[in-house]
Order: C-alpha cells, then sequence, then structure tokens
C-alpha cells in the first residue's frame, strides 16, 4: 500500500492492491472520528489507484480506514 504524499495539502493518492477481490469500504476520518471526506469508496478491483481532493480540509491530522 502506497498513500502520498504524506502530509498531504491539496489531495493524496492511495495505490493498493485488492487480494481479496471483494468490496472495501475506505473512510478518512479527523481525530476525533468525524467524516472528514463525503468519500466512501466500495471498491471491487483487484488493483486501487485512487487521487483523493482535499483542499477543502482544515489542517491537522486525519485518518484512513480501509
Amino acid at each position: 500500500m502506497k498513500i502520498f504524499p504524506n502530509p498531504f495539502s491539496n489531495q493524496f493518492n492511495l495505490k493498493m492492491k485488492n487480494v481479496s477481490g471483494s468490496k472495501m469500504k475506505i473512510t478518512l476520518t479527523d481525530v476525533l472520528g468525524r467524516k472528514a471526506l463525503p468519500i466512501e469508496l466500495e471498491e471491487k478491483s483487484m488493483m486501487i489507484d485512487k487521487t483523493f481532493n482535499t483542499e477543502n480540509l482544515k489542517s491537522g491530522t486525519y485518518f484512513l480506514e480501509i
């Protein structure tokens, strides 16, 4: 799995293999557990390569839950 750049400002990229081939739920949350982006991506493909726009997020710490 690759998540870059770190830290990010306007966008970040996620590249990873989905070894099971089943749906995956991806969520970005802030330190209080609130959803930071309206993304709940359900990917079923074997290779995930996505760019997420984060220019409207405040500076801070975020967690990517997969």
